[in-house]
């Protein structure tokens, strides 16, 4: 009898394991469906901002928030003095201590075609998951309410980071393409996303001349070979970007820099993906993070040419983030290597369509 019971014992103890086994594949499916979302802006919103743009008395700002899958409108503010101070008033009031939104701010209310900046503010303690989604939701909001309609767009982790001059820097950049139509918008984002590291020049996409170190060339060229599964870059003094000290068989919590920005390419297992990792934490100065950013694409280009074929692109501000952000993106995709042509038809109006909720467990 004893045998029998610890026989049944160890059956049960083996199903309990299949059963978590299969929950945690669950919830791994449905974290990376999620963050892959196509969100939708909910009528309110978009009422809202129609009115906003026609309106004799206009608003400064309106404030939206996730709810699962719908933009909300939870906020809004008039325009009670001058762009500095509507925006101070903003940080102070409906932004500080508030967990992750959208903000639609408007820069110049009096202008015949108002400069609208889409701001994403995504707190450091923020999770993985909302990061995604804020990021990814910044064209689902240009597409319903215009692309036209906004001349920037700006990502803040903190209060503080809200600055009018970096705003109105990031409309002049985009002013550049003031020419085109929305459809040719949309199509030229859509060419720019595609375009492989080493079709950077050939798209017209700048790059700072940086010069790269024989150290890292070297180790590159290694990890082309399959001879290692990791490497670290770093910018140095005078554009020279140089072998950083990291090394082993794969990139985590544990190992990634904390105290300054980093490239890294490594190869995760079993999958054997290559991933190009900007890792910038939030507390890195302004002058470095914008050095970093700029020799972003030039390192891309560079590596490719060297015969690295990246499978994807990924950014982290907290270190602590890479452990999770590596499990949402190296899963299993049973569309992987299929071609998907996405539909870039004028999408429908908020609440109709195929539904793409997912239902709760």
């Amino acid at each position: 009898g004893g045998s029998v019971d610890s026989e049944e014992g160890k059956q049960a103890q083996a199903q309990r394991g299949s059963l978590v086994a299969c929950d945690r594949g669950r919830r791994a499916r449905q974290t990376h469906s999620m963050a892959r979302a196509n969100l939708v802006v909910d009528e309110e919103l978009r009422a809202a901002f129609v009115a906003a743009l026609q309106s004799d008395t206009p608003l400064r700002w309106l404030k939206a928030e996730l709810d699962d899958v719908h933009i909300k409108l939870v906020d809004h503010g008039p325009v009670r003095g001058s762009a500095q101070a509507d925006l101070d008033e903003l940080k102070e009031g409906a932004l500080r201590g508030s967990g992750p939104c959208f903000v639609l701010f408007c820069l110049n209310p009096e202008a015949d075609k108002m400069a609208w900046v889409l701001i994403a503010f995504v707190p450091d303690n923020s999770k993985v998951r909302a990061r995604m989604l804020y990021a990814s939701g910044q064209e689902d909001v240009k597409r319903t309410l215009g692309f036209s309609n906004f001349a920037g767009s700006v990502h803040a982790t903190d209060v503080d980071d809200l600055d009018l001059d970096l705003m109105r820097g990031n409309v002049k950049r985009n002013l550049e393409d003031a020419p085109l139509t929305e459809e040719e918008l949309l199509a030229k984002e859509e060419v720019a996303q595609m375009a492989a590291p080493g079709d950077a020049r050939a798209n017209g996409m700048g790059m700072v001349p940086f010069q790269f170190e024989a150290a890292l060339d070297a180790k590159l060229k290694e990890f082309a070979a399959g001879d290692c599964d990791l490497v670290e870059a770093k910018v140095l003094s005078d554009e020279q970007v140089g072998l950083g000290s990291v090394s082993g068989s794969g990139l985590n919590a544990g190992n990634i820099a904390r105290g300054e920005p980093r490239f890294y390419f490594f190869r995760a297992k079993p999958s054997n993906r290559v991933y190009f990792v900007f890792s910038c934490p939030t507390s890195t100065k302004i002058r470095l993070r914008m050095t970093y950013s700029t020799c972003k694409p030039t390192i891309a280009h560079h590596v490719a040419e060297l015969g690295i074929d990246v499978d994807k692109s990924l950014e982290v501000g907290d270190p602590e983030d890479i452990d999770d952000l590596i499990k949402l993106h190296d899963v299993p995709d049973e569309d992987q290597g299929k071609i998907v042509q996405q539909n870039i038809s004028k999408p429908a109006r908020p609440g109709r369509g195929k539904a793409r909720i997912l239902k709760k467990q």
